[in-house]
């Protein structure tokens, strides 16, 4: 299995990747997110986990996370407005149709 550049967003210190969590999680074992046998706990959140959360720890937890799993679209306006209150430029891919203008660059692919 490969991937490139495109399969994670990433940050200075963060890779954040949205899909099935325990897939997401062995494909960053695999490029190098999180070591073989390192521990996910507080690393990996679904989008459920993350709404568990109180807004401070969700505040914390997207300085600390390198993974979002299973989130939807109020999970991922949540992880943004986090990341540009903290002074992170965000950056989205996505079709023409979806384009958001909260995020700082948007690249349409379509």
């Amino acid at each position: 299995m490969e991937f490139d550049e495109a399969s994670v967003i990433s940050r200075e210190q963060h890779g954040f990747c949205c899909v099935l969590q325990a897939t997401a999680e062995a494909i960053c074992r695999r490029i190098g997110v999180f070591d073989e046998n390192e521990s996910t706990a507080g690393l990996s959140y679904t989008g459920r986990e993350f709404d568990d959360l109180s807004s401070s720890d969700q505040a914390a937890a997207v300085r600390r996370a390198r993974l979002f799993a299973r989130v939807e679209p109020t999970h991922k306006s949540k992880i943004v407005e986090y990341l540009q209150a903290d002074g992170e430029i965000t950056a989205m891919v996505c079709r023409a149709c979806c384009l958001e203008e909260h995020y700082d660059i948007v690249f349409s692919c379509g």
